[in-house]
């Protein structure tokens, strides 16, 4: 099993070929582990929360 990589994205202000490189790491991560965990991503973590939050309300609804 491979490690859980850790893609930064605190960078994506700067030029195209960082931005390539930032892309081809996901792809990577996805193929090899099918996740991964993102840093540097400015996302506030009030919505962080609520999407949390909404995602156990959509795995605890019935399959009916």
């Amino acid at each position: 099993m491979h490690e859980l990589p850790v893609i930064d994205l605190s960078f994506l202000d700067t030029d195209s070929d960082t931005l390539a490189r930032a892309i081809s790491k996901i792809g990577l991560a996805c193929r090899r582990n099918g996740f991964f965990q993102i840093r540097g991503h400015r996302i506030s973590p009030n919505l962080q929360e609520e999407v949390l939050s909404l995602a156990k309300k959509l795995y605890d609804l019935s399959p009916s």
